[in-house]
């Protein structure tokens, strides 16, 4: 769902994830990278553009996520529209949240 501010939505973790592999032999999980990139994602969805992400504050990593996990994910854009906040969740587990500082697009990253 999109609304004005917000976006929210209902994922399921792929069993055959590539990024699983190595990450951990016998205890796969998702990596940080990969939530991150799922909240730029919606993130890029709620704004109708491609976003920059230019610094990441207050992440939390609670609970690791697993292949087949069903969990929530939603992103809360600030008035300004620079600062996002987000968690990945579920009914009484919170699974990773915080805050990001979105850079305008398009700048030059070296």
């Amino acid at each position: 769902m999109v609304a004005d501010g917000f976006c929210e939505r209902k994922v399921k973790v792929p069993e055959n994830l590539g990024w699983f592999e190595g990450h951990f032999p016998n205890f796969p999980v998702v990596p940080a990278v990969v939530q991150v990139q799922w909240v730029m994602d919606a993130a890029r969805e709620l704004l109708g553009k491609a976003v920059v992400l230019e610094r990441i504050e207050a992440l939390k990593f609670k609970e690791p996520l697993r292949p087949g996990q069903v969990f929530r994910l939603r992103v809360e854009l600030s008035a300004s529209r620079d600062l996002l906040e987000f968690r990945l969740w579920e009914e009484g587990h919170l699974f990773s949240s915080g805050r990001c500082l979105l850079g305008a697009s398009g700048r030059y990253r070296g």
